[in-house]
């Protein structure tokens, strides 16, 4: 993988945690950048008394995706790994996290009845979002996408992470670890082996974590690359304000696969959301959805999720006040 790939995708991540997670952060590093030019602007023009505009909505929600583009088959291949609703709300000063398990059976546009992962594949962010809007009755279109092998990078370039793991996932991440062909370039080489309890990962045996499925479903999996997010936010929060310039220098000298304006960010960096409580949602669950199938599907010919849809919006809307 070249370096301006990854150096791209690096950049993806680092936005995404810090529009979900860290405002006072990406706050931070924008008055790095513009602090100096301010003052001058301040010292040269008469103060204006105009009040900062206030977005007349309360709540900011997007959809992110974490996609492949290196598959078993051809077809598996920028699917989304990873479909999270983020919902950001000021009301309940909440971060919302909701998956949605990348093998729930919807109808696709122009596709037909596939897994819902399939759309990005098909038609990229633009028939992905479509697809999530109408099966949930939303109307999001914002979105952020970020490739599953490039968080490796992003996990070593900041020192690895911390996460609690247990037994089995130890189990799983040394195996699949030890499946890779670290020569391969772009690859770290530092990995170790892991253990139950808190253990520091690497970017490699992070990103095995978030995707692990076998020991159990697609619902803890969904559950396990939240807690890896949350584990890259608390890593950035103890970063140095020394080793800020260098995030402010990737935020602003690159972009990512995203919709997401510098504006779109701005607004919410006086609303304290770092300090926001964050909730961790997936749709379905078996625990609070009914009717829910998980099974081999004879019109799929493959395994899926398959529940009721319109219950299914009903309780997304619930979550998000809205």
């Amino acid at each position: 993988m070249n370096k301006e790939k990854k150096k791209r995708f690096t950049i993806g991540i680092c936005l995404l945690i810090c529009v979900i997670l860290l405002a006072g952060v990406i706050l931070t590093l924008a008055l790095i950048g513009a602090g100096k030019r301010e003052k001058k602007e301040a010292a040269s023009e008469p103060e204006t008394t105009e009040a900062p505009q206030i977005p007349e909505q309360h709540y900011f929600d997007f959809l992110m995706f974490g996609i492949d583009d290196e598959g078993y088959t051809p077809w598996d291949i920028d699917k989304s790994d990873m479909i999270m609703l983020v919902s950001v709300n000021e009301d309940t000063k909440q971060i919302n996290l909701i998956s949605i398990l990348r093998d729930t059976k919807v109808p696709i546009e122009g596709v037909g009845n596939k897994k819902i992962n399939v759309a990005y594949a098909a038609g990229r962010a633009p028939l992905a979002i479509q697809t999530v809007n109408n099966t949930y009755h939303l109307n999001i279109d914002k979105f952020i996408t970020f490739n599953w092998q490039d968080i490796v990078f992003l996990i070593d370039d900041i020192g690895g992470v911390d996460v609690e793991i247990t037994a089995d996932e130890a189990e799983q991440v040394n195996r699949m670890v030890a499946g890779l062909d670290i020569s391969q370039e772009g690859r770290n080489t530092w990995s170790e082996d892991v253990w139950e309890g808190l253990m520091h990962l690497d970017g490699t045996q992070a990103t095995h974590f978030s995707r692990i499925r076998k020991i159990d479903s697609d619902y803890y999996r969904a559950l396990r690359q939240q807690r890896t997010l949350r584990a890259i936010q608390q890593k950035v929060l103890t970063m140095s304000a020394d080793e800020y310039p260098w995030l402010a220098q990737i935020l602003l000298e690159n972009t990512v696969e995203t919709n997401l304006s510098v504006s779109d960010v701005m607004e919410w960096m006086q609303k304290d959301v770092v300090h926001y409580e964050i909730t961790s949602n997936v749709i379905p669950d078996r625990a609070i959805d009914k009717d829910v199938y998980g099974g081999q599907d004879d019109e799929l010919n493959d395994w899926a999720w398959i529940y009721d849809l319109e219950a299914a919006s009903d309780r997304i809307h619930s979550i998000l006040g809205h």
